[in-house]
């Protein structure tokens, strides 16, 4: 039991390390940056229409299908379309905006530095059941559209 805190308490400390880093809070503010000008060049037709892979050679949606539609429309402010598209979009885009402004609020990303070393726990229970959740959302579309589309187990 000892050896699970001490793990989970380092992982508090590694998430506080990164929080405070201003490595990530440059790779955040990129991809932000990046999001916004491929949503400003989407807006304008600028790019093309990208397929995806997976869904092409098997027919059911990947982990992934409508992110980037979603994120592009989070961005474009159309909230319930981009909810539509893809669930966890809008949460990345807020995840990418609030830890690319970092930098220019020292006070907030020490206090959320401090708050992830103490409640190191609660982020890893929390990061666990994105991921739970993130998987669980994928296979229900994978398993919506196999449903819709299948002839045989679809009445």
């Amino acid at each position: 039991m000892a050896w699970k805190m001490d793990r989970e308490g380092a992982c508090g400390r590694q998430l506080a390390r990164c929080i405070r880093s201003s490595r990530v809070a440059l790779v955040s503010a990129i991809l932000f940056t990046g999001l916004a000008f491929a949503t400003l060049l989407n807006s304008w037709h600028l790019l093309p229409e990208l397929g995806c892979l997976f869904r092409d050679r098997t027919g059911l949606p990947c982990p992934f299908c409508g992110m980037t539609r979603s994120i592009i429309a989070t961005f474009e402010l159309h909230v319930g379309r981009a909810f539509s598209y893809h669930l966890f979009g809008p949460l990345l885009v807020v995840l990418l905006l609030i830890s690319s402004s970092a930098p220019f609020l020292p006070g907030l990303r020490e206090r959320s530095a401090r708050w992830m070393e103490t409640h190191s726990r609660t982020c890893v229970w929390a990061a666990n059941l994105g991921k739970i959740l993130f998987l669980l959302y994928s296979f229900g579309r994978m398993l919506y559209t196999y449903m819709n589309f299948s002839g045989s187990v679809a009445s």
